[in-house]
């Protein structure tokens, strides 16, 4: 018995062990106290939040209270007032059930419950405190019905995993994530977000689905969805999706509910996009929110113990339904287009991800495209002079934008353009062929890296109007910093819109709009960083690629020229920002053994 090695963990041990399943984060406490609240038939539901739930966070609701007797019980692992047997599981409407949640969170954070029932006539409220899995008495206390659970210094107890935890700003846009979901789900109840005492979501809780969305998403986003509402056998469909004219850049405004609880599934959001076949433009997105409602015994919600992944028995079925529920609204929805021959597609507003609408041009927005000549290759710090167009241009610049043949040899006769695409060159015995716009793309990425570099701004003769919903503004206001190092100046005007008042200089109307879009998805994307330097890097890869010459751009001699001089002094040439070789090389052995005289 003096060799045994295997040992049975102390409960507090196991249970912070455990929690890791359920808390990951704080966004993690904030579902599950939120969906208990809801479980408790609240109607009004309070989130707190310091330092994105890291110093703490509370959640207070209106529920049916917890029994005295039942709140140290609260605490336990698997206990809960959900389930007694498996068979339940066929028959759930709850939100949780595992009770693995209280239990969870007390073991890793300081916890305490306050709660008093309703409807208990002489019935006084109790507390109770719990310090990483050690519980206190319960104790007499003050509050009207309902519950308000207080979690605070979250992993204090597990350094290892509180080291995880990024910036507030990064932690805080989780739990606004998790409580739009909520928001919209249970648009009955009366929801408040707040964060370092501001108030960020206040729903208005009078079971208006798309007054929930505007609570969230900016109004300019829900004027254009559309409701879905469509039933077969045991299954129905209700929602919104946006019309074929108002997309974004990713599938993040794609949103799915099944019996009213939060999934993520790609099942679903394949066949929504493929409800969009042969309408969609490529690489765009379209907006849905949608509530599966089926016979609970059909889906399994037990997979995960963040119950936010299912299982359909029969997963083709609603890929099915969904598909044709989207194809047949799309099909019988009459969209009016503009009939001007001046009319072109354009961004007018957007949301999270660059909504895109058709929009009529804004006349007397002239801003130069950096391919336009050699000079303006490069010249990040010129400012064009307002009014300047293509036709007053010097002669020579117009001369550089004429249509040139496919292959165009400089006057030295060593190099070519080739598919208006790559540039080949001839030099000590070798053939060395280019990506134009990777070449380019480094040449700018490098001189936007130099602290002295500058991006200049044009101002808008008129400025733009942009809504955002308030957590991206949350997130904007945070990294506003590298917004304007991008050349952008912005402006707050009112609670959820804000004006562009200046862009990039090398940007013409067609895409600035498009660039700030994919400044504000990158940024959602890689937030995760604790270094703001690696996002203020990836928005310059961003910034270099949308301003550097395009595959398909015809250069004249003066401007190959101008390309390969700024090559021969630019550092890590030999790939663009994001990797790609910006060139290949081949040697005349090489040629030769291609064409097979070797």
């Amino acid at each position: 018995m003096e060799n045994r090695k295997i040992k049975i963990l102390d409960k507090i041990v196991a249970d912070q062990i455990a929690a890791g399943e359920v808390v990951s984060r704080p966004a993690s406490v904030v579902k599950e106290l939120v969906e208990n609240s809801i479980d408790a038939g609240a109607t009004k539901i309070d989130v707190d939040v310091i330092a994105g739930g890291i110093i703490s966070l509370t959640v207070s609701d209106d529920g049916e209270g917890i029994a005295p007797d039942d709140i140290p019980l609260a605490l336990l692992r698997h206990a809960t007032s959900k389930l007694s047997d498996i068979g339940d599981l066929d028959k759930l409407y709850t939100l949780g059930f595992r009770g693995e949640a209280l239990a969870s969170i007390s073991s890793v954070a300081r916890v305490k419950i306050t709660s008093q029932q309703r409807n208990i006539a002489g019935q006084s409220a109790y507390t109770l405190e719990s310090n990483g899995g050690i519980v206190s008495d319960l104790k007499k206390a003050g509050r009207a019905p309902g519950t308000t659970i207080e979690v605070s210094d979250l992993f204090y107890n597990v350094p290892a995993r509180r080291k995880f935890l990024k910036r507030e700003i990064t932690e805080f846009g989780h739990i606004a994530d998790i409580v739009e979901k909520l928001i919209f789900s249970f648009p009955e109840i009366k929801f408040s977000l707040s964060h370092n005492g501001k108030k960020v979501y206040n729903s208005p809780g009078n079971g208006s689905l798309l007054d929930a969305l505007s609570s969230v998403y900016p109004k300019d986003l829900v004027k254009k969805l559309v409701k879905i509402d469509y039933g077969i056998q045991k299954i129905t469909l209700l929602g919104y999706i946006s019309s074929p004219l108002y997309t974004v850049s990713d599938k993040s405004k794609q949103v799915f509910f099944v019996n009213r609880r939060h999934i993520y599934n790609a099942t679903l959001s394949k066949a929504l996009e493929e409800g969009y076949r042969n309408i969609l433009e490529k690489d765009r997105s379209p907006v849905g929110v949608i509530f599966i409602t089926l016979d609970p015994k059909d889906v399994d919600v037990n997979v995960h113990p963040s119950k936010r992944e299912v299982k359909f028995a029969d997963n083709t079925e609603i890929y099915s339904i969904i598909k044709a529920a989207v194809s047949s609204l799309l099909h019988s929805v009459v969209t009016e287009c503009p009939s001007s021959d001046n009319y072109q597609p354009m961004v007018q507003s957007l949301g999270n991800q660059g909504v895109q609408i058709p929009r009529a041009s804004v006349p007397g927005l002239m801003i130069e495209r950096p391919s336009d000549s050699a000079e303006n290759l490069f010249a990040f710090n010129k400012l064009s002079s307002p009014g300047s167009t293509v036709a007053s241009r010097p002669a020579e610049i117009q001369h550089a934008m004429q249509a040139l043949s496919p292959i165009e040899t400089l006057k030295k006769g060593t190099i070519v353009q080739i598919f208006n695409t790559y540039l080949i060159e001839e030099k000590d015995g070798n053939m060395t062929m280019y990506d134009q716009h990777a070449l380019h793309e480094r040449i700018l990425f490098e001189q936007l890296l130099k602290k002295d570099r500058e991006i200049s701004s044009q101002k808008l003769l008129v400025p733009e109007m942009v809504f955002l919903s308030k957590s991206e503004l949350a997130l904007l206001e945070e990294y506003l910093v590298i917004f304007k190092d991008s050349g952008f100046e912005i402006e707050f005007f009112g609670q959820d819109c804000i004006l562009i008042r200046a862009v990039p200089t090398f940007l013409t109307n067609k895409n600035y709009l498009e660039l700030f879009s994919q400044i504000i998805t990158d940024i959602l994307t890689i937030r995760k960083s604790e270094a703001i330097e690696k996002i203020t890097e990836s928005v310059l890869k961003i910034v270099a690629c949308r301003s550097a010459i395009k595959a398909g751009d015809r250069l004249s001699d003066v401007m190959i020229q101008s390309l390969f001089r700024e090559a021969a002094k630019t550092p890590n040439i030999d790939t663009c920002p994001h990797g790609r070789p910006t060139h290949v090389e081949f040697s005349q052995h090489d040629l030769e053994k291609m064409f097979h005289r070797t």
